[in-house]
């Protein structure tokens, strides 16, 4: 049968078991959870389970909401302090569309030092008491931290891996007119023909030079990051490396989502393995109750049944780990 949804999968396991011929002693929630555990072992070890992806991140600064309305133009730059706690800011230049600042009633600021501001009190300007803005007393909505401050970015749930962030520069090809390698190519290949004559000497030594430069002069980008935390943490000098506006590519490893991806229902090696895990808890259930007796003398031997699921599941381990390409997440 050609499975198109989770509900076919799990009419499919349950046939694969005996139904309707024989009763299957599952609860829908022990069916479901069967498949669960089978598609995140197929997204995490499979190598059709998980592909690569980029994501992009734009650095985004502090917010401060406040009660009056102002000029935009009065807090375009420069610090800010709250008189109450002494927390200071430095206000940022973000416009992003479809928000105004004045009518939001917002500012975008980075570099917080201090112990934080507090909800209701007054902050000035430059240290000029007379121009003071008052934030709102919710304590909850007054200030909402942003990436440039917090020094984390928040990954989406279906993001299983990060293998690297990727930076800008002029080491790989661009179209662009002033770019170095395009005037290396410009200036030998055709200045001095060394396009038809197939040297390539000292294109190839230019090149490694620019590698050496970009390496000494770009390091790579270290991080960390648990798919079960759901956090990247970038090594980086905030307000350097990265500034307010700018932004991040993420290289990573996402999960495929069935709902989206319906073929993954057909994949061979899932449906026997989720048919084993439900076929385990099956053998769990029924070992409780040791040689159940059904009409006609027919018994149910519970540990053989479970004893039948671990070998099937160990050989589908070994199938997936052993005898499979390797999968997007584990080469990562």
């Amino acid at each position: 049968m050609i499975i198109k949804n989770r509900k076919d999968f799990e009419t499919y396991i349950l046939q694969s078991l005996g139904e309707p011929v024989i009763k299957v002693n599952l609860a829908k929630e022990q069916v479901q959870n069967a498949i669960d555990d089978a598609v995140i072992t197929f997204q995490q070890y499979h190598h059709e389970g998980a592909i690569r992806c980029y994501l992009k991140q734009i650095i985004t600064p502090s917010i401060l909401r406040v009660k009056e309305n102002f000029d935009p133009k009065d807090f375009d730059g420069g610090k800010i302090e709250g008189l109450e706690s002494k927390t200071s800011a430095d206000l940022v230049s973000y416009h992003p569309e479809g928000r105004n600042i004045s009518k939001d009633k917002i500012l975008y600021i980075q570099q917080i030092k201090g112990n934080g501001f507090k909800a209701g009190e007054k902050i000035c300007l430059n240290g000029d008491n007379k121009k003071t803005l008052t934030l709102l007393s919710d304590p909850k909505k007054f200030f909402e931290i942003g990436i440039i401050d917090d020094h984390r970015i928040k990954v989406p749930d279906w993001i299983i891996g990060v293998t690297d962030i990727i930076q800008y520069g002029q080491d790989s090809s661009s179209e662009n007119l002033f770019d170095l390698q395009y005037q290396i190519r410009l200036n030998d290949f055709l200045a001095y023909d060394t396009f038809h004559t197939g040297d390539l000497a000292y294109f190839e030594q230019a090149m490694e030079h620019i590698d050496l430069l970009n390496f000494e002069l770009n390091p790579k980008i270290y991080f960390q990051f648990s798919q079960y935390e759901g956090y990247l943490y970038p090594t980086v000098r905030w307000g350097f490396d990265f500034e307010v506006g700018q932004y991040m590519i993420i290289e990573c490893i996402r999960a495929l989502d069935p709902s989206k991806a319906s073929m993954i229902w057909n994949d061979p090696w899932l449906k026997k393995y989720a048919v084993a895990l439900a076929k385990k808890q099956w053998g769990t259930n029924l070992s409780k109750f040791n040689n159940i007796q059904l009409p006609g003398g027919i018994s149910y031997s519970g540990a053989e049944i479970l004893s039948q699921a671990n070998q099937e599941i160990d050989k589908l381990d070994e199938q997936l780990l052993n005898f499979f390409p390797v999968s997007t997440f584990r080469m990562a």
